[in-house]
Formats: structure tokens, C-alpha cells, sequence
């Protein structure tokens, strides 16, 4: 009897070693690391200020276009409008997608409620956001080196200077480095979609070719000028193309966007013991982030806006609040363990 205990006792039921299952990433938005109540309601409500954002944009654009066609009706007019047609339409198509690419966001915060299809399908939906959102960055950019042509200055500005109408048509080089910046996006999505191991076996050149394309993105928010119609009131916010290229106030989205790249330097680097100080990086570039968002709230205060463009400004600055809030319950739950 002691020696059939004695058996049963040291024999230890080996279980089989369980393999990990490969993650596939597709340029990490960061979201996907962080856990908590909060996360995917912010995601959803940062989807939707990218959508109505979206559609605030198609409406004021519609706006000055019938503005230099009906209420400035002569030569200048025809000019602006013929001239401008086809990088208005650019804009437009931009727009469409950077509202599609909001709905990939709102179903990518929908679907952490749904833990056993999850993991795949935000896969995609993040894929498809990125794509979406590096086709608005595309045509962004295409549509102000068509602004940029000669045509629009041979053409546009002799008459300004005739007529005295308040345009700004001052572009510097920012166009490009946006076309530059996208392009480097683009390739890095799609090489990391087809070869899900690359950011592992090509980690140099994957992170520091993320980092570079950030680092240009940031410049653009720094120096990029809008097509403004300046000197009428009702018509003061409205632009020929987007302010900023995410929805945040530039300066203050171009300093988030360079704390995303130190971040990627330092992904590069960091051993695997130091994720906490990798997500850091992360945390402190969504609180940059949310400001640059909750910043947009002035213009409720200063300038004239009709209703879409209030309700846009005021889902932004919810979603910017929200991001503070993750940021913030991160850096308690990392206070804790100190």
C-alpha cells in the first residue's frame, strides 16, 4: 500500500508545452497594451470626433466654394473655383476617408466587448484605419502641391492684388514632407501586414523609419498654413483644406507627435524589462495629445462657427478629456507599484 502511494504520489502529470501564439502587429497604435474601463469608450469617442470632425469639414468646404461662387461672383471667383476643383476634390475624397478610417476606430473600441472575436478582427480593423488614414495623409498633401502649382499664383494672385480680396495662398515645402512622411507609412503598414515578423528580424530599420515619418509629421503640424478665407466674419474658421492634421491644435499635436517618436527610438532599444518605460512614452504622448484636443475648445469662444462645426469642436474636446483620463488612471496604477 505505501508503495502503490509512494508511486502514485511521484508521478506528475506533464502537461504539453503550449505554444504561444505569434502576434501579428500592424504598426501598434499603443491602445492594444493598455487595459482598463476606460479605454474602449475613449477609442469609440475619439472615432466618432474623427468622423463628424470629418463631416464638419466636407460641410465648410462645400460653404466657400458656393461663398467664392455666388457672393464674389466676378473674375476672382471664377479663377478660385476652376482653379481650386481639383484640389478641392482631392480634399473632399481625403475627408471621406479619414471619416472612414473613424469608423474602423469606433468598431476597434467596440470590439473589446467581445473578447473571443477580438483579437483578429481589431487586427483588421486597425489595418484598415491605418490604410484609410494614410490615404487621407496622401491626398492631403497632393491636393496642396496642386495649390502649390504655378498656375494658381500666375493666375490668382494678380488679381488679389487688383481686387484686394483677403486670401492667404502662401505654401512653403510642408506639402512635401507630409507626401514624404505618408509614403514611408504606407510602406511600413504594408510590409508589416505581409511579414508579421518583420518589426522583430528588421526592428532597426522598421522603428526608425516610424520614427522618421512621425518626426516629418511633426514639422508638418509645426509649419503647414491653411488656405484661409480671411476678413469675413461668418466665414472666419473655414478653411480650403483641414487646420491640422489631427484634429488637435498643431503646435501642441506636433510636440505629441515627437514624443511618439522618441517613443519609437526608444522601442528600438529598450530591453524587454523596460514595456512599463516604453508605455510611458505612450501615456505622456496621449496626454500631449488630449491638451492639443481640449485646446480646440477656444475657438468655441472667438470665432463664429456654425452648429456642425460646434458639435464637432465639442465631441473633440470629450474625446480629448477621455484621453487625459486614461493617461491619468495609467499613471496611478504605476504610482502604486513604486
Amino acid at each position: 500500500m505505501w508503495c502503490i502511494r509512494m508511486t502514485a504520489k511521484s508521478v506528475k502529470t506533464v502537461k504539453p508545452a503550449q505554444k504561444k501564439p505569434k502576434r501579428r502587429i500592424v504598426v501598434s497604435t499603443g491602445f492594444e497594451e493598455f487595459s482598463g474601463k476606460l479605454v474602449p469608450i475613449t477609442i469609440m469617442v475619439l472615432g466618432a470626433a474623427v468622423i463628424i470632425g470629418s463631416v464638419a469639414y466636407f460641410v465648410t468646404c462645400e460653404s466657400v466654394q458656393y461663398w467664392f461662387l455666388f457672393r464674389n461672383w466676378n473674375i476672382i471667383g471664377f479663377i478660385l473655383v476652376n482653379t481650386l476643383l481639383f484640389p478641392l476634390l482631392l480634399s473632399r475624397i481625403g475627408a471621406i476617408c479619414f471619416a472612414a478610417g473613424g469608423v474602423m476606430i469606433v468598431i476597434y473600441g467596440v470590439l473589446y466587448y467581445f473578447p473571443s472575436e477580438r483579437a483578429e478582427l481589431q487586427r483588421i480593423a486597425m489595418f484598415s484605419g491605418f490604410l484609410l488614414g494614410s490615404a487621407y495623409l496622401l491626398l492631403y498633401s497632393i491636393a496642396w502641391i496642386q495649390v502649390n502649382g504655378v498656375f494658381l499664383y500666375d493666375q490668382v494672385t494678380s488679381q488679389i492684388a487688383i481686387l484686394g480680396l483677403p486670401v492667404n495662398l502662401s505654401v512653403g515645402l510642408w506639402p512635401y514632407f507630409l507626401l514624404i512622411a505618408d509614403l514611408l507609412l504606407i510602406a511600413l503598414i504594408l510590409v508589416n501586414w505581409i511579414f508579421p515578423s518583420v518589426q522583430e528580424d528588421l526592428k532597426e530599420v522598421v522603428f526608425i523609419s516610424a520614427a522618421v515619418s512621425v518626426f516629418l509629421l511633426a514639422i508638418v503640424d509645426w509649419t503647414k498654413n491653411s488656405l484661409a478665407v480671411t476678413g469675413i466674419p461668418q466665414f472666419a474658421t473655414i478653411t480650403l483644406l483641414p487646420q491640422s492634421l489631427f484634429m488637435g491644435d498643431s503646435q501642441i499635436e506636433g510636440a505629441a507627435l515627437i514624443v511618439v517618436g522618441i517613443g519609437l527610438l526608444f522601442k528600438l532599444t529598450a530591453a524587454g524589462e523596460k514595456e512599463n518605460v516604453r508605455h510611458l512614452f505612450i501615456v505622456i504622448a496621449g496626454l500631449v495629445y488630449g491638451i492639443a484636443l481640449i485646446h480646440r475648445i477656444f475657438l468655441l469662444w472667438s470665432l463664429y462657427l456654425v452648429l456642425i462645426l460646434i458639435i464637432a469642436i465639442i465631441v473633440v474636446v470629450v474625446a480629448g478629456v477621455f484621453i487625459i483620463l486614461n493617461g491619468s488612471v495609467y499613471l496611478r496604477e504605476r504610482s502604486k507599484e513604486i
